[in-house]
């Protein structure tokens, strides 16, 4: 009788060590299955909204949007096999017909750990990669842009160029032929409009 109540009492506490761990492995994946998704939500948006300026490197380009694809990729694999050995694993654990089930669940769902955290690390590194490119774009954008001051000064120059000489146009079409004593034409006595 002895034998059987430590039996038995060993066996619950290796049940419940084993519902510890699935409820471990259910928790970690729910928590990259979440990540994934916030990742491939941000990746596709700045692949659809991006807006590249012309004069853009096409290699610049192209290792944007191949690392952004990547890491798009990457994270949609995590998001769907995470997500999916989350239920299949309550699924067995729950639904299963020996007292194994709870020891099968768990090694069901360890067998995806490699993978998953191989993904997770693959679309960090591209999505990392695809912000610094996005980074050294605008980098050298601003750098080729001419200053708005330079751009405004000159815009001011110019239209005051423009101003001055449709006065001087009005002040000689209004004072054609007309002259001083000593025989000079008028607009002659006015410098600006030398």
């Amino acid at each position: 009788a002895k034998k059987t109540v430590i039996a038995s009492e060993l066996k619950r506490r290796v049940l419940e060590l084993k519902a510890q761990e699935l409820d471990i492995f259910v928790t970690r994946y729910t928590n990259l299955a979440s990540i994934a998704a916030l990742s491939a939500g941000f990746t596709f948006n700045s692949m659809a909204e991006f807006r590249w300026p012309e004069q853009e490197e096409e290699a610049l380009v192209t290792l944007f949007f191949a690392s952004a694809t990547i890491a798009f990729c990457s994270a949609i694999h995590v998001t769907a096999v995470a997500s999916f050995a989350v239920v299949n694993g309550h699924w067995i654990a729950v639904l299963g017909a020996d007292s194994d089930s709870l020891d099968t669940a768990v090694t069901a769902m360890k067998a995806q750990a490699r993978q998953l955290y191989r993904a997770c690390a693959l679309g960090s590194f591209f999505l990392m990669v695809a912000v610094l490119v996005g980074l050294v774009s605008d980098a050298l954008f601003l750098t080729h842009t001419p200053s708005p001051s330079s751009t405004q000064l000159g815009t001011s120059t110019h239209s005051s160029t423009r101003t001055r000489s449709r006065s001087c146009s009005r002040t000689r079409s209004r004072h054609a032929g007309d002259a001083v004593p000593g025989g000079a034409p008028l607009d002659r006595l006015h410098g600006v409009c030398a």
